[in-house]
This record gives structure tokens, C-alpha cells and sequence, in this order.
């Protein structure tokens, strides 16, 4: 009831109908959704997978520069970092489950969809 507005920004949300095909190509979705494989094999090794990562998600290759880089991964190799960000995807099944449920109720503020 205290929300008047909602915002929401264009990427694979759990509850569309679309959602289990789209995962199937986001490679990186059932990857950080395994229970500590993503942790052992990215440890050590942040620069190279934030590196890699980036040059295959964005167009513009110059957007971030290897200092840039540096940064995302030096914060990705503090403790429970990696993790944390993994905990996100594998939150995401249940999360899908929730918004099948929200869906059977529509808003009834305004909705701003961003896309792009």
C-alpha cells in the first residue's frame, strides 16, 4: 500500500512466460547457479573471468578499461563477494516461483518498463 510508483529495468525477470527459454541462452545464469563450483573456479582467477565476462556481454569493448576492470574484480575477491553475487542466480528459481504467484494479482499503480 506504501507504494505509489514502480520502475522496473529490462532483463530476464523470473515470472514471464519466457523465462525458462531465456536462461537456457544466458549461459552464465546456470553456471553462478551451481552450489560452489562458480567460487572454486572463479577464485584467484577474478580478473580473467570479470575480463572475459565483460568483453563478451558488451558491445562497446572501450566502455571499461583495464583499471576498471582491476576494480570489479579486486571487490569481487574480498570475502564472501563471489559468493554473494552467485547467491543472487540461485535465489532466482524460487524467485520465478513468487512472481508466477504476484502475476495473479496486477498492480494497480503506475509501472515505468525500461528497455533497451
Amino acid at each position: 500500500e506504501a507504494v505509489t510508483h514502480l520502475a522496473v529495468l529490462d532483463v530476464p525477470l523470473p515470472g514471464w512466460t519466457g523465462w525458462e527459454t531465456t536462461t537456457a541462452r544466458l549461459w552464465h545464469f546456470s553456471f553462478h547457479m551451481n552450489r560452489d563450483l562458480p567460487e572454486r573456479l572463479i577464485h584467484g582467477r577474478e580478473y580473467d573471468y570479470v575480463s572475459t565476462f565483460m568483453a563478451e556481454r558488451f558491445y562497446d569493448h572501450s566502455t571499461f578499461d583495464p583499471a576498471d576492470i582491476a576494480i570489479y574484480a579486486k571487490a569481487m575477491a574480498l570475502p564472501g563477494r563471489t559468493r554473494g553475487g552467485m547467491e543472487w542466480y540461485r535465489s532466482l528459481a524460487a524467485d520465478h516461483a513468487a512472481a508466477l504467484e504476484y502475476k495473479k494479482q496486477p498492480l494497480e499503480i503506475p509501472v515505468l518498463g525500461l528497455g533497451g
